[in-house]
């Protein structure tokens, strides 16, 4: 019996897939997940992060409002 051929998903691209979730739907979860996933240099980076999350945040919350 074949096997159905299907293709190639990379542990990169479930690990986009996640951050663009957690990015909407857990800040927090999505800084922890990040700071593994990316590898960030220092704490410098971490924080832009966080400040582009926090930035991603008020802009939702201000166009739902």
């Amino acid at each position: 019996e074949e096997l159905d051929v299907q293709p190639l998903v990379t542990t990169g691209q479930i690990a986009a897939a996640v951050l663009q979730i957690l990015r909407t739907e857990d800040q927090i979860a999505y800084l922890r997940y990040a700071s593994a996933i990316k590898n960030y240099a220092d704490e410098e980076d971490f924080e832009a992060e966080a400040v582009l999350v926090r930035n991603d945040q008020l802009r939702r919350s201000q166009d739902g409002a």
